[in-house]
């Protein structure tokens, strides 16, 4: 399984980088992980499908927010070069008691990342993942809860040389 979190590709000293985390689904260890700062989010779709198709085409779990996450799914969907890629994560919705997959491709992340940052959490803890990367940890540990019992990263107190407030996360994690 290959989570993908997208970033613009700028330049900036405080400048989010794309990131991939790649898990091997049947025994849960971290098996590896790709950051690029300066890929654009199109560049970035045609890296991934490559780095899924090299690990056994692999399921593809990308976050969908925004423009850049926007970008990345036109381009999985559109580009030639990534030839209709299949192994795609499709959201899920509750109906009548039950989950349904959707046809809509990506992962919404409407929480700010706090469920999936307890869910990782809670699978280090009950050794039901195995991480092998420092970065994972390191950047774990610049998250902080809010008083909104929301979590943060602290680089959304950082500006990054455009002066861009809150673009820094940490996306490995």
């Amino acid at each position: 399984i290959i989570g993908a979190d997208i970033a613009a590709g700028t330049r900036g000293i405080h400048a989010s980088y794309s990131a991939l985390s790649i898990i091997n689904r049947r025994t849960r260890v971290q098996v590896g992980r790709l950051c690029l700062r300066y890929q654009d989010p199109a560049s970035f779709a045609r890296i991934s499908i490559g780095v899924c198709r090299w690990f056994h085409e692999a399921l593809l779990v990308p976050e969908k927010q925004g423009s850049h996450g926007k970008a990345f799914m036109d381009a999985i969907e559109t580009d030639p070069a990534i030839g209709g890629y299949w192994n795609l994560y499709r959201s899920r919705k509750k109906d009548l008691g039950f989950e349904v997959v959707t046809e809509k491709v990506g992962l919404a992340n409407t929480d700010g990342g706090t469920q999936i940052m307890n869910n990782l959490v809670d699978g280090i803890n009950t050794r039901n993942i195995k991480i092998l990367d420092a970065t994972v940890f390191k950047e774990i540990g610049q998250y902080q809860m809010g008083a909104d019992g929301k979590i943060f990263h602290t680089g959304v107190r950082s500006y990054d040389l455009a002066g861009n407030k809150g673009k820094t996360h940490g996306d490995v994690a």
